[in-house]
């Protein structure tokens, strides 16, 4: 007995779960689950009221009712093996089921009979399955079918038996309270069933806020995180920077106040430029400190002047870094006409540290070959190209290689000087 119903009790909870719809859904989700109740419960125990009603009629020789509890019997069990079908329109069949059997059952029994029944949960199925409106359809419906039926009655439209137990009168004093308690009924059930769907509908508009809300935490976190890791990277990048010169400064120094006299004029212009790169190397380093101090708090003025590209950024930019490329051999060439032409509104400090760390850079990572800036003027634009030999860029920095600090090496065994 025990496996029996075990076996029974996992039958109906298979059946009854919606497949694409879950509790997140809403309403929608438990108008399916109530409907697949309900055709599963009719199709299992439809049979205590359809064998004894076929077994009455035929004793009595109601073929029509026959007819009609076969036919829905069979409507019922071709809902229960369907899955195609949806949820609306097994609503429809099973509401419409109720209108032919009402009927008959009130022309063939008489007031007495179920049909009352029938018609009766019509309108509060269409409240909870449906919406109110489809209700309220559904009571006019009743009014009219009752009204229907009265006047079928009276007019000898039914076994005689009926007719006997039959006054009009009586008839619309039934439809009237019939009427009554199913309006209230219907629109207490459709009432209930809005405020569920609202509450339903808030739940989940709270649900997505704290989703949102805890991706957006989860962001933050991971964001804090990612420029904590940052500004750590950044703080030993900056001491590398400064540290650096700072000790080639300091050799530089001890060997010419050691032997001076002693060096060659190649190694006292070398030693010069390692003590004048250093210097302008850490000076170079706290500015960038300074003025991305100044932009983070909006303290940062640009002054915005004429500026001649070529005499007063260019040429002092390659005087200063054509030590650097002669120590590692390679050739700068620098393409342009007419310098006095090459003029651009824009802030001295920030146009030089731009073409700085380009040529810097081109130097830095170029290891044989040389490079190459063109300078020239299209279309009332001036455009500057810097190319060079060097060992380019991976295809994985590229995604971030404009984020801030960073660079393809880092910590203290990269082999590439800079902050990034």
């Amino acid at each position: 007995m025990s496996y029996l119903y075990k076996n029974f009790s996992n039958h109906f909870k298979r059946y009854t779960t919606p497949i694409k719809l879950g509790p997140r859904d809403g309403l929608n989700y438990w108008r399916e689950k109530i409907l697949l109740y309900m055709v599963y419960i009719l199709n299992a125990f439809a049979f205590i009221a359809y064998v004894p009603s076929i077994i009455l009629s035929i004793n009595e020789k109601l073929w029509s009712l026959i007819i009609i509890d076969t036919a829905a019997y069979s409507v019922l069990i071709f809902l229960f093996v369907s899955k195609k079908i949806s949820v609306k329109v097994k609503t429809i069949i099973i509401l419409s089921l109720a209108y032919p059997l009402a009927i008959t059952l009130l022309l063939i029994v008489g007031p007495y009979g179920a049909g009352y029944i029938w018609l009766f949960v019509v309108p509060i199925l269409a409240a909870i399955m449906m919406d109110s409106k489809t209700a309220l359809y559904a009571i006019v419906i009743n009014v009219i079918t009752l009204l229907i039926v009265g006047f079928l009655i009276q007019g000898n439209y039914t076994a005689p038996e009926v007719k006997a137990c039959f006054a009009f009168s009586s008839w619309l004093v039934i439809i009237a309270n019939f009427t009554f308690l199913e309006i209230i009924l219907t629109l207490s059930v459709a009432m209930l069933i809005q405020g569920l769907e609202k509450s339903l509908f808030n739940e989940k508009n709270i649900s997505k806020s704290l989703e949102m809300q805890t991706i957006e935490l989860a962001a933050a976190k991971n964001a804090a995180e990612k420029a904590d890791a940052l500004k750590s990277e950044f703080l030993a990048q900056v001491s590398h920077e400064i540290r650096t010169p700072i000790n080639t400064i300091l050799n530089s120094t001890s060997i010419l106040r050691e032997g001076y006299d002693d060096l060659s004029d190649e190694e006292k212009n070398e030693l010069q430029y390692m003590i004048q790169a250093g210097s302008s190397r850490v000076i170079r380093t706290i500015d960038l400190i300074l003025n991305m101090a100044e932009i983070k708090i909006g303290s940062y003025k640009k002054i915005i002047e004429p500026l001649f590209l070529v005499k007063e950024i260019l040429n002092p930019l390659l005087a200063e870094f054509s030590f650097a490329a002669a120590q590692k051999k390679l050739e700068i060439i620098f393409n342009y006409q007419n310098s006095d032409e090459f003029e651009l509104m824009g802030d001295r400090y920030a146009v030089t540290q731009i073409f700085a760390n380009l040529i810097d850079n081109a130097i830095k990572y170029t290891h044989n070959g040389g490079i190459i800036i063109d300078l020239r003027e299209e279309k009332n634009f001036i455009v500057v190209k810097i190319e060079d030999t060097g060992i380019g860029i991976s295809e994985e920095y590229l995604k971030v290689m404009f984020e801030p600090f960073t660079q393809e090496e880092t910590g203290y065994s990269r082999h590439f000087d800079g902050n990034g």
